[in-house]
């Protein structure tokens, strides 16, 4: 165990976002997320994940009850990079 100084300062403890990168680290691309936190991330609303969902246009989701939707980051990540483009004249239309 190692041994207290008098001029030891004490560690501060962790902010909830240094929490959460931590967890990020350790469950990578597992993690689930909930439709507000896409929704955010996305920069679209709830309403719109929603729709997506129901026409097979939105990050692919689970379900682990029959009324809870979430995102594996991973899936969430992969649809941002499919729609990733390096010029409008790259879109496809």
């Amino acid at each position: 165990m190692p041994r207290k100084t008098k001029n030891a300062l004490p560690i501060p403890a962790p902010t909830d976002q240094e929490r959460e990168a931590e967890l990020d680290i350790q469950l990578g691309d597992d993690r689930l997320r909930t439709p507000a936190y896409v929704a955010d991330w996305l920069g679209v609303s709830k309403r719109v994940l929603e729709r997506w969902r129901m026409t097979g246009h939105g990050p692919h989701f689970v379900k682990p009850t029959r009324k809870t939707v979430r995102y594996p980051h991973g899936e969430v990540r992969r649809f941002i990079k499919a729609r990733t483009v390096a010029s409008t004249a790259a879109q496809s239309g």
